[in-house]
């Protein structure tokens, strides 16, 4: 079965100085999706959908999402969902959702479709706004990020 590894961020925006080692250390910031277990391939329902071609039955719907414990003076949340290997292995970009307020701690399945009052949606690969499902087989890889560029937590 062919396995491609895509890469799923949650990234944060935080005053550069915010997170020291020891803080980053001290917590334990979990990004998950209750539609897939760690390590496994995407549900088929996540999938592009036609846009892969006519006989995809993929349904091109973006999945939940739920995070804990954001380091200290953490100001918003910003979701990638990229495919290293996608175009060929140019990569691509399969969703930009940002401007998330801190109070969220969830992004519920389907809502990379629309912008709402608070999660703005950006372009993807195929120059659409919003979520956009990957073509064939997928294990995304889920990692945080602050804008430091220290990787605070990663996992599949």
């Amino acid at each position: 079965m062919f396995r491609r590894a895509g890469v799923f961020v949650l990234a944060l925006t935080l005053p550069l100085s915010a997170v020291s080692s020891a803080d980053a250390q001290s917590q334990r910031f979990t990004l998950s999706s209750p539609a897939f277990d760690d390590n496994a391939m995407l549900p088929l329902k996540y999938a592009g959908g036609v846009l892969c071609g006519s006989n995809s039955q993929g349904g091109n719907i973006s999945p939940p999402l739920a995070w804990t414990s954001p380091p200290a003076g953490t100001k918003s949340f910003t979701v990638l969902m990229i495919d290293p290997d996608g175009r060929r292995g140019v990569g691509s970009v399969h969703w930009v959702a940002h401007g998330i307020p801190t109070e969220r701690r969830e992004l519920k399945e389907g809502e990379g479709g629309t912008s709402t009052a608070d999660v703005v949606n950006g372009k993807n690969s195929r120059g659409t706004m919003g979520y956009t499902g990957p073509c064939g087989p997928w294990v995304p890889l889920m990692t945080m990020v602050s804008p430091s560029r220290r990787l605070l937590a990663s996992g599949r």
